[in-house]
């Protein structure tokens, strides 16, 4: 049987060129990069490619990149952040309805603190409205956060609208850039933000790190504990290969972006038209909004989406209902109950995110193997 990954919004595979670097940089710099001696040294120099890399990708300076294991902690270290300053005031969060559960939660765990979060609901599109945002900002306001890219959908968020009426009241902002990196032009600059959280394992780097872009003259609460890594905004001796294959990811994922979304652009035009084609009733998600390139959210009507998927995966192909990060609770997607959706329709949906990789003779087969089970779990209905 041949396997189809259309998954890559849950994790991408890691490059050739990353996994030689990770292997040779694991063999050969084994030091400690706060060491002073020169196995430290040579590690350090390491670090500091991939500190480079990684801020050309996103338009910072160095000094702004602090490496973390992920966008979960990167997230979680804005919000740290905001905890700390609760503790001296009462504060005010703002974020959106369809942020991912790393944000999501972050911010339940505030309010059981006594912070105050309003959640922005997205518009039938997807699309977060900036005015609304600026709507909920109060006197308390101290930090809005507004995914650039959503996981489920691809809808584009106004993030550079969102931090022009942040900063016009002094209020910080965070983006969780994940879905972006590799996706469309990153630059910290142009979309104005103070924090901006990324993952190397979705733009076909290792898994077990990130990146959290703070900016220069915000002093950060830390959220790890210890020594003075990352001048002293996380504790803990870095992860040196895990870095550098990063650093090589980013490289490539900023030079490759022009052809990244070309290509998914057409492999998505494929299979959004031959899904319709066979069955019209068929639901696009996010469709009028701007997306990025590779994903495509569809409801199926009277399909349930957790057993559409599992069918496709029978025939090896690989899809989603959503955010990994949920997988298993087979409950409608928060995203799109976010967006207005009924439980029924929210539950209809399965999620196809492609990558650069894929052939035109995947789609096909992709498009074969719903022809099969779609009519067949409509059929299965209860009535």
């Amino acid at each position: 049987m041949n396997k189809i990954y259309l998954d890559h919004n849950a994790t991408t595979a890691p490059s050739p060129q990353v996994i030689a670097d990770v292997s040779r940089v694991m063999a050969e710099f084994f030091g400690n990069p706060s060491s002073q001696h020169w196995a430290g040294q040579d590690a350090k120099r390491i670090l500091d490619v991939a500190r480079a890399r990684a801020s050309k990708l996103i338009g910072s300076k160095a000094d702004e990149i602090v490496f973390t294991s992920g966008a979960t902690e990167s997230n979680n270290t804005v919000f740290a952040h905001v905890a700390a300053l609760a503790r001296k005031r009462s504060v005010h969060v703002v974020t959106s309805a369809i942020e991912h559960s790393s944000v999501l939660n972050s911010c339940a765990a505030l309010e059981q603190q006594g912070v105050k979060v309003t959640y922005v609901q997205a518009a039938w599109d997807g699309r977060i409205n900036a005015r609304q945002i600026e709507a909920a900002f109060t006197p308390e306001t101290v930090l809005v956060s507004v995914m650039l890219a959503n996981n489920d959908t691809g809808v584009i968020q106004p993030i550079a609208d969102i931090a022009v009426f942040a900063h016009a009241r002094g209020i910080l902002v965070h983006t969780d850039a994940v879905q972006a990196a590799g996706r469309i032009p990153l630059d910290v600059k142009t979309l104005g933000v103070d924090f901006l959280s990324l993952s190397a394992h979705k733009f076909c780097g290792p898994r077990g790190v990130g990146v959290l872009y703070v900016k220069s003259g915000i002093e950060l609460v830390p959220l790890m504990q210890g020594g003075k890594q990352e001048t002293a905004r996380r504790a803990g001796t870095e992860n040196i290969p895990g870095i550098a294959g990063l650093g090589v990811a980013a490289e490539q994922a900023q030079q490759g972006v022009s052809n990244y979304t070309q290509r998914c652009v057409q492999l998505r035009s494929l299979l959004q038209q031959g899904i319709l084609s066979l069955f019209p009733d068929t639901r696009i998600y996010g469709e009028t909004a701007d997306r990025v390139a590779n994903t495509l959210s569809m409801g199926f009507p009277g399909v349930d989406g957790m057993a559409l998927m599992l069918n496709l995966d029978i025939e090896g192909i690989a899809i989603s209902i959503g955010s990994a990060c949920g997988a298993g609770d087979h409950e409608p997607s928060h995203v799109h109950k976010g967006m207005g959706c009924t439980e029924e329709d929210a539950l209809s949906v399965v999620r196809f995110s492609l990558g650069p990789e894929n052939t035109e003779e995947e789609i096909d087969a992709t498009l074969a193997a719903l022809g099969r089970a779609v009519p067949r779990l409509r059929s299965m209905r209860v009535k």
